[in-house]
C-alpha cells in the first residue's frame, strides 16, 4: 500500500484519473513527477518500512529514516539506507513516508512547524496511524503547496465520514485498506497456526511480542 500510495501522489493519479472520469481526459494536464533518484525519507523503520524500503530500489532511490534507535550496521547496509535526524530528513527528503506507531511522542509529529522545515512540493505519504500528521496542518500545507500531494491510507478519525482531504484532487485516500487483501489474511491465518504449534512443541511462540523466557508447556 505504501508504494501504491507514493506512486498515486507522485503521477497526481486521483486528479487524473477523475479528469478523464469526468470526460477531460488530458485537458489542464502538466506533468507529473516520477521515484527515479528521488530521496525518500522514512519517519519509523519497523518491518513495513524496511519492506518499502527493498521496493524502492529498482528506481535508484536514495533511502533516508529516522528511527527510535538506528539499525544496526548490517540491515543498513542490506538496505542501502543511512540514519539521519528528523530536522534533516524533513529538509532533504523529497517523499517522506510515515511508518511510526502512534504513541504520545509520535502524536501530530508533522505539524506547522516540520511541514515549514520540508522541500517546497514534498509528496507526504501515510500508512501509520491518521494522528501522526496534524491533518489540519496538512491541510493547510496541502494549500500552500508545500505539499504537492499526498497518499494516505489512514485519517485520524476512522471511519471517516466527511473530511477535508477527500475534496482535495491532490489526496489519494484509502479507508484504511493497507491489510485489506486475500493473500494478506491468508498469511495472518497461517501465522497464527504457526505460533500455537510452535509453542506447544517448544514453550516458545514463532513471534514473541516481549521475547519471554521459554515457558514449558
Amino acid at each position: 500500500m505504501g508504494i501504491l500510495l507514493m506512486l498515486s501522489a507522485l503521477r497526481g493519479l486521483s486528479e487524473y484519473e477523475a479528469n478523464a472520469r469526468a470526460g477531460k481526459w488530458r485537458e489542464g494536464m502538466q506533468l507529473t513527477d516520477d521515484p527515479f533518484q528521488k530521496t525518500i525519507g522514512f519517519i519509523g523503520m519497523g518491518a513495513i518500512g524496511k519492506s518499502m524500503a527493498r521496493k524502492t530500489k529498482p528506481w535508484d532511490m536514495k533511502v533516508i529514516y529516522h528511527n527510535r534507535k538506528p539499525l544496526p550496521a548490517a540491515n543498513e547496509a542490506a538496505l542501502d539506507a543511512t540514519y539521519v535526524s528528523l530536522d534533516e530528513l524533513l529538509a532533504t527528503a523529497d517523499i517522506i513516508s510515515m511508518n511510526c506507531p502512534l504513541t504520545p511522542e509520535t502524536r501530530g509529529l508533522l505539524s506547522d512547524a516540520e511541514f515549514a522545515k520540508m522541500k517546497d512540493g514534498v509528496f507526504i505519504v501515510n500508512t501509520a496511524r491518521g494522528a501522526v500528521i496534524d491533518e489540519p496542518a496538512l491541510i493547510r500545507a496541502l494549500e500552500s503547496r508545500k505539499v504537492a500531494r499526498a497518499g494516505l491510507d489512514v485519517l485520524t478519525t476512522e471511519p471517516c465520514r466527511d473530511s477535508p482531504l477527500f475534496s482535495n484532487p491532490r489526496v489519494t485516500v484509502q479507508p484504511h485498506l493497507g491489510a485489506f487483501t486475500k493473500g494478506t489474511i491468508l498469511r495472518g491465518e497461517r501465522e497464527v497456526f504457526a505460533n500455537v504449534k510452535q509453542y506447544l512443541e517448544t514453550g516458545v511462540p514463532v513471534n514473541p511480542v516481549n521475547r519471554p523466557a521459554k515457558i514449558s508447556p
